[in-house]
């Protein structure tokens, strides 16, 4: 995705009060801690824990905010502001000054003045000057920027080190970064030479020594490619993600599965929808509802949840009825459905919202620990 005004976006949704009991949860206001209610909708009281709590370690008082990031999460105080950075302690490291900006990767994050991207530090500190129209994050130390209409790369001085040439491109993985120009389609080093040169439809970035292909044919199947070229896995999918930890995300048909590195099916195609592994688990989609399998295709969490989040911290963030609330990796609720939104752990915080103000949760270890042994298989 190559991150511009139009794809920044962050999503809200407005809180819908619901009959509800009350568990303390500790919350931290100002560097001193109270123990307030919050809301905990009531489900199944004989089917899910209600011992768990939570720490609100930053208040909700944001209008938007996004996840952290080396760190650091973008902020807005309310929806008419410029965009800051807070700490993972909420305090404003760097001032709302900017139209838009990024989140943080290797140090540097793209930040709008006037209508063209730079990059900053984690200070706040202009370190390249906002000269380009578009920007994709660092990775593997360089940045694609899009210069008169064309694609280059950066390094973190902001030298451009390939020149702006490419009709399209996306970020260096292992080495090596997919290009367009016209119809033509490939790979490039961090020298800019073309060392994959291929005639396909679409290309998507190397991991685990392969990239998944689009082959230029009347089927418009997909396959993978080694670092050679060199088509390795036949095109028989109608889509293909990378691979990880030795498997692939792949659609055949309207339905997901996953492929070994040979190619085989190793997870039949069965889900509406599925997305790839995370902390040994992944998210599928059947009938409408959320669930999770293992690297087996086996059932971990049948699926039961409106909307559900990849699992990060040993935790996910899940939706059952009209609020948000977070299991562990046995299904079972740490922390019961409370928010009008709960999203995933990031650098130990959870963004989640209460009457229209977003703020940072941690879960608790010992409620974690309690309910895997308590409510745990």
């Amino acid at each position: 995705m190559f991150c511009n005004i139009k794809n920044i976006k962050l999503s809200l949704k407005f809180c819908v009060l619901l009959p509800s009991i009350f568990i303390p949860v500790t919350i931290v206001l100002d560097g001193s801690f109270s123990h307030i209610p919050i809301p905990q909708t009531i489900l199944n009281a004989s089917k899910y824990p209600t011992h768990s709590t939570a720490d609100f370690v930053i208040r909700p008082q944001f209008a938007i905010a996004d996840y952290f990031s080396q760190g650091l999460a973008r902020v807005k105080i309310n929806f008419n502001s410029k965009v800051g950075y807070i700490n993972t302690r909420g305090k404003l490291t760097i001032a709302p000054q900017f139209e838009y900006a990024d989140n943080f990767s290797e140090g540097l994050a793209g930040a709008l003045v006037k209508n063209k991207w730079g990059f900053i530090d984690k200070t706040g500190k202009q370190i390249i000057k906002p000269l380009f129209d578009e920007f994709q994050a660092f990775s593997e130390g360089l940045a694609a920027v899009y210069i008169d209409e064309k694609w280059g790369f950066i390094d973190k001085t902001g030298k451009i080190i390939v020149e702006p040439q490419f009709d399209d491109v996306g970020s260096f993985s292992e080495g090596l970064a997919a290009y367009r120009i016209g119809e033509n389609r490939g790979f490039i080093d961090k020298t800019g030479t073309r060392v994959i040169e291929l005639q396909v439809r679409h290309v998507k970035s190397f991991s685990e020594e392969l990239a998944a292909v689009k082959i230029d044919n009347d089927s418009g199947k997909m396959g993978f490619i080694d670092r050679t070229g060199k088509l390795v896995i036949e095109p028989l999918f109608d889509e293909a993600w990378g691979f990880e930890r030795g498997i692939a995300r792949v659609k055949i048909g309207k339905q997901y599965g996953f492929i070994d590195k040979q190619g085989k099916l190793v997870i039949e195609p069965s889900f509406d929808i599925a997305w790839d592994f995370s902390e040994g688990l992944a998210r599928v989609r059947v009938d409408r509802k959320y669930g999770y399998i293992d690297r087996k295709g086996s059932w971990a969490i049948e699926p039961r949840f409106y909307v559900a989040q990849d699992f990060s911290g040993g935790v996910a963030a899940v939706k059952l009825g009209k609020k948000y609330g977070y299991i562990n990796k046995q299904g079972r609720f740490v922390l019961m459905p409370q928010f009008d939104y709960a999203g995933p752990i990031t650098e130990g915080l959870g963004l989640v919202r209460i009457k229209g103000k977003l703020g940072f949760i941690r879960i608790n270890n010992s409620s974690r620990d309690a309910a895997q042994g308590r409510w745990g298989r």
